[in-house]
């Protein structure tokens, strides 16, 4: 499997955390035939246990749902910066990258430890600053799927 086939994303429109986080679960649930609600709600839950921000204007929410599905990286590319919403550096977030998994993740544990790489990488500064600076899905999932 390559990794890339674990990465789907498309353009946001949001103006704000909340409007980005609503066309993210629309575009997640779309992609992997789940329920928007659902998929709304385990934003926002995870949202408000800890923000997940983190730094060059990247964050990583979470898609926990107890459904079948093959995971997924969900990306959400803004056309500008969330002014509501704060990175560790202080840089605005502009770029979500959503791990969606199952509840029970038995039958896909290569594909977890796949995503589990991709987003591992989000520790080196440069790499995250390297994927912050793609200016389209495509160039998003073709960082987060290089082999390192």
């Amino acid at each position: 499997m390559r990794k890339s086939s674990l990465v789907t994303g498309q353009q946001l429109t949001g103006a704000n955390k909340q409007e980005a986080l609503q066309q993210l679960a629309h575009a997640a649930a779309t992609t992997l035939n789940l329920d928007e609600i659902e998929v709304k709600a385990t934003l926002m839950t995870r949202e408000a246990l800890a923000d997940t921000a983190l730094i060059s204007g990247i964050a990583i929410p979470h898609i926990i749902i107890d459904k079948e599905f093959t995971p997924q990286i969900c990306v959400g590319l803004l056309a500008s910066p969330l002014e509501d919403w704060d990175c560790l550096d202080g840089t605005k977030v502009h770029l979500l990258l959503a791990f969606a998994v199952p509840q029970r993740t038995l039958v896909h544990q290569q594909e977890i430890r796949e995503i589990s790489e991709m987003i591992t990488q989000l520790a080196d500064e440069q790499f995250c600053w390297r994927v912050s600076q793609a200016q389209t899905v495509a160039e998003v999932s073709a960082i987060l799927s290089e082999e390192r």
